[in-house]
């Protein structure tokens, strides 16, 4: 089961974003695949101050997942944002950060994913 929504609440200068889903994922015996959530979701927004720059956050909730001996992974919530700026119609800048709140989570058992991320750069087009 599977529910989109995307919405410009200002037109082109404020858009909101959401997804959940319920899932039931089983591999070609019938056992459920490991660690792979029954539910999830993302949400965000996009907001265009001016012609130039633009901020956007989201979040996305990955349930409890287990698997076939019954070992549990926590479920989590991952928290981004990124900024962007047009210098130029050609050159621009960006700064962005995941995983804001600095969570120790797992997607795989024993594989605890990066801290906080805080990205930055310069975008050409060509």
């Amino acid at each position: 089961v599977f529910a989109s929504l995307t919405h410009q609440v200002v037109p082109e200068k404020f858009w909101l974003n959401g997804k959940v889903y319920a899932q039931a994922p089983d591999i070609k015996d019938g056992g459920r695949i490991p660690f792979t959530e029954k539910l999830g979701g993302t949400s965000g927004f996009s907001l265009r101050m001016f012609d130039s720059a633009t901020i956007q956050g989201w979040a996305d909730y990955i349930g409890p997942r287990r698997n076939g001996r019954g070992d549990t992974l926590e479920e989590y919530i991952l928290l981004g944002g990124q900024f962007d700026l047009s210098i130029t119609d050609n050159i621009g800048a960006y700064a962005k950060v995941v995983n804001l709140l600095d969570q120790g989570y797992q997607k795989w058992e024993g594989y605890t994913e990066r801290p906080m991320q805080i990205y930055g750069g310069i975008t050409v087009k060509l």
